[in-house]
């Protein structure tokens, strides 16, 4: 019998003519298991759970008028001026989304985790502020004027969004991301 097949494959796993053979993934090693294999699917769910709570905060905020979150950024009394209010009312909710986007497609992928980790962790410490200082917040501006959560459980909220930010920048561009393609190019 032949030792190639159809379309001239080896049937016995030489490499055709001309080609240097490659090991499996996992020949000659012992295959993950355990938190191994789990891992890099974990790492991935985090990059898209984070990007989607990010896409769609930040497109909510933006598709209202800056004012409305102006005022919500007024409420927290960190920032004073008038001006300053306004141009993180009208830049913030569009980082969010670039970032978002850039996290779910995994294009610069540990940028964009330690970009939105940042923010998370300034949001908490927003919010924290405002515990601190007794100030009641009618919203607290995370979901554009949809959703309300208190400020307890906002802050439980940010500390699952730091957990997926720290694994979706631990785990980097394994899966499904953009420069794991670009990198397999090269």
């Amino acid at each position: 019998m032949n030792e190639r097949g159809a379309f001239g494959a080896s049937l016995t796993g030489a490499a055709p003519e001309g080609r240097r053979a490659t090991a499996a993934p996992y020949e000659g090693a012992a295959e993950p298991s355990g938190w191994q294999a789990v891992d890099p699917w974990l790492g991935l769910s985090a990059r898209v759970i984070l990007a989607l709570v990010f896409i769609i905060s930040g497109t909510l905020k933006a598709a209202a008028p800056a004012e409305e979150f102006a005022l919500v950024i007024e409420n927290y009394g960190l920032l004073t001026s008038r001006d300053l209010i306004m141009i993180a009312a009208a830049f913030l909710p569009w980082f969010e989304v670039v970032f978002g986007f850039a996290l779910l497609f995994g294009f610069l992928t540990r940028a964009a985790a330690a970009a939105i980790g940042g923010m998370v962790l300034v949001f908490a410490a927003a919010i924290s502020y405002t515990l601190l200082k007794d100030i009641r917040l009618p919203n607290c501006g995370c979901f554009g004027f949809g959703f309300h959560p208190t400020p307890s459980q906002e802050l439980a909220l940010n500390a699952a969004w730091a957990a997926c930010a720290v694994q979706a920048f631990r785990q980097g561009a394994r899966r499904l991301s953009l420069d794991n393609w670009c990198r397999a190019a090269d």
